[in-house]
């Protein structure tokens, strides 16, 4: 053997006289020093001659199963070994193997391991069978083989029908296995019907409806999970989703108020109550929200930004929310520059105040970031036709319309480009083209362009 000065003394001992007294300790250090040399069959030797000695030692038959498994001699398995009488211990062994098979993905041998739960917890205590059948299907569920930990679930509620965690788990598992919706909300339906009272049930009840589309259904499973525990604040979020989904706003942001754990400052949670109160033309509310975001982290984007969008949503109350809005914005583009939206609003802002050249700038950054957005190069072309850059108001009308083509405000912005332009033909083709939908926007037209009367009437006759 090489390297002889750093072999332990315990292997010098060993070798010198494999039948002389060594405590189980020994055995094992000897055994990991064969393995660390890859020597596995001198390894096994030392297990199977420890164990003989010390049948009891549950390290010793621990390293037996690992290295067992571990090499594929499946032949040591435990649960053939009459040898160890305290089934706690052989409880213990049993699910080191199955750990080790799902980790090394024996597929082959997950199918005997289920099978031989009922033997492996006969005579120990529920706790303990309990814990290792969860722990079973946990490890499976870790490693994605769903379709096996239900299996292993489903075995253990045929033993424990009334162990709650078990039928919590497998609604998981279905939902992760193809979205089983069905059998998930079997189970919680089966569930809640053994233990009505568990807002755990009810919050998973909710999330099937809501993973189903079933929004109402959803919302009243999580109002049940609440009335059980008042401070259940995934389940308040989780209802505030719902509400927000069906657009009552006002709700969604009592339910995620409810949502707020004092003990832990949420930052996206208080964003998203600000984007609520936006939602539902609250926004002195929604300022309070966002400025508690700020106060955690006054570099926060989405903060930044719906600060800026509550005082431009809120321009009736006063025209300087322009100015307000515009300084927000700003913020949260220097944290944020590459999201378009944050660009696409600031040229609103712009826009709205006829501050044309700033609009432009904003949009065509919008545009830069993601570049189909029929609305964003509609508004860059009026704004380019508005300094009268009717070249560039063309290309982006037309980009636009491209883009969607029922955009009205292009037809009749093209039509009084074309009118400038003096190709008074396409003018009256975008005006009809307008009309056609609406037809007081001939009017419109006339206000904007009232010396083009000629192009209006003609139009009126084919309309």
């Amino acid at each position: 053997m090489s390297d002889v000065e750093h072999i332990p003394d315990s292997v010098k001992r060993y070798e010198a006289n494999p039948d002389a007294f060594f405590d189980a300790d020994e055995y094992y250090d000897i055994a990991d020093y064969y393995e660390s040399v890859i020597e596995t069959d001198s390894a096994f030797s030392v297990l199977v001659k420890g164990i003989s000695i010390y049948p009891d030692d549950l390290t010793l038959r621990l390293e037996m199963a690992r290295l067992s498994i571990a090499t594929g001699k499946l032949i040591h398995a435990l649960k053939r070994d009459p040898s160890l009488k305290n089934k706690e211990d052989r409880l213990a062994i049993n699910m080191l193997r199955v750990k080790l098979d799902v980790e090394n993905g024996h597929i082959s041998e997950l199918e005997k391991d289920i099978a031989g739960i009922p033997e492996w917890v006969d005579g120990v205590g529920r706790d303990d069978a309990v814990s290792a059948i969860s722990d079973m299907a946990s490890s499976m569920y870790l490693s994605f083989f769903f379709k096996y930990a239900i299996e292993t679930l489903n075995k253990g509620i045929k033993l424990f029908p009334d162990e709650i965690s078990f039928y919590e788990t497998l609604i998981e598992c279905y939902m992760k296995e193809d979205a089983n919706l069905k059998e998930a909300l079997k189970v919680a339906e089966k569930a809640i019907d053994i233990d009505p009272y568990n807002a755990v049930l009810w919050f998973k009840l909710g999330y099937i409806n809501r993973f189903d589309d079933n929004i109402q259904e959803a919302i009243k499973d999580f109002d049940y999970a609440t009335s059980i525990d008042d401070n259940y604040y995934d389940a308040w979020k989780a209802m505030a989703d719902c509400h927000g989904k069906n657009r009552n706003y006002e709700k969604a942001a009592e339910c995620y108020i409810k949502a707020i754990d004092p003990k832990n400052d949420d930052i996206n949670l208080l964003v998203c109550i600000g984007d609520m109160f936006n939602n539902c033309d609250k926004y002195a509310e929604a300022r309070k929200y966002y400025k508690a975001a700020l106060d955690i982290d006054d570099s926060k984007d989405d903060a930044l930004f719906g600060m800026g969008m509550s005082f431009f949503l809120d321009i009736d109350s006063q025209p300087t929310n322009f100015e307000m809005a515009v300084f927000w914005i700003k913020r949260a583009i220097n944290e944020a520059d590459g999201n378009p939206l944050y660009w696409n609003i600031l040229g609103e802002c712009y826009f709205s105040t006829g501050n044309w050249a700033l609009a432009i700038f904003a949009y065509q950054h919008s545009l830069n970031i993601k570049a189909a957005q029929a609305d964003v190069m509609a508004k860059t072309g009026q704004s380019y036709y508005a300094v009268e850059d009717y070249e560039n108001a063309v290309y982006f009308l037309h980009k636009a319309r491209d883009l969607d083509p029922e955009i009205t405000s292009v037809d009749l912005v093209l039509a009084a480009v074309y009118y400038n332009m003096k190709e008074f033909s396409k003018s009256k083709y975008y005006l009809m083209r307008a009309a056609e939908r609406d037809v007081s926007l001939i009017n419109v037209f006339l206000e904007n362009n009232p010396d083009a009367l000629d192009v209006a009437e003609a139009v009126r006759k084919l309309i």
